[in-house]
């Protein structure tokens, strides 16, 4: 009848950017990797290491799509192994960057003993979103929030832009299957791209 509820640290409950604040994020000096990083958090609401972690080898097509393969990656849970479509105003940045990079790896975050590039991207995106706020809420992980609340805005259905983000679902799942359609996938991001006007900011 042992209870352990209350031991160990809570969940931190993470808050999104408020829009006029990404704006000020994206008008920083920022070095071309963490304005990649944030562009790429932002138009898809991928995880930190999901991206940070991102080889040119994940990067695929199909059906004319453009996307970030993450089933082959070693994800969260069975809902994180998905395609993830590449924003339209993104596919000509995203090239252009890994024609000029070396090595198989998008980003040179270093890995942690368990070959993640999560701290490392923290770390680096932090000293930039301190600039701007002090709220200890508000931090890189927040652009994933923040993707969420655009979808909302934007009109894109609860269950799609969960799936989306990798919190249903899944592409290797055996019980969801394919899910929603890259085709649905990618109108649903360059809706949100669209409708925001991201292309405004990250360019």
């Amino acid at each position: 009848k042992l209870k352990l509820e209350t031991y160990g640290a809570s969940k931190k409950q993470r808050k999104p950017f408020p829009f006029k604040m990404i704006k000020e994020l994206f008008n920083l000096k920022l070095p071309d990797d963490i304005r990649l990083l944030w562009s790429i958090m932002l138009s898809t609401g991928m995880r930190l290491d999901e991206v940070a972690l991102l080889n040119v080898n994940d990067i695929k097509e199909e059906r004319g799509i453009r996307y970030f393969d993450l089933t082959g990656m070693k994800v969260k849970n069975k809902g994180s192994a998905r395609k993830v479509p590449i924003s339209e105003i993104l596919i000509k940045k995203v090239d252009e960057w890994c024609k000029n990079i070396e090595g198989d790896r998008i980003f040179t975050f270093p890995l942690n003993a368990d070959g993640k590039a999560q701290n490392a991207a923290s770390k680096r995106s932090m000293h930039y979103i301190r600039k701007v706020t002090k709220d200890k809420d508000l931090v890189a992980h927040s652009f994933r929030h923040t993707f969420k609340d655009l979808c909302r805005d934007a009109d894109i259905p609860n269950d799609l832009h969960k799936f989306i983000t990798g919190h249903s679902g899944g592409d290797v799942s055996s019980y969801y299957g394919e899910g929603h359609s890259l085709e649905r996938r990618k109108e649903a991001i360059d809706r949100v791209s669209d409708f925001h006007k991201i292309d405004e900011l990250i360019n």
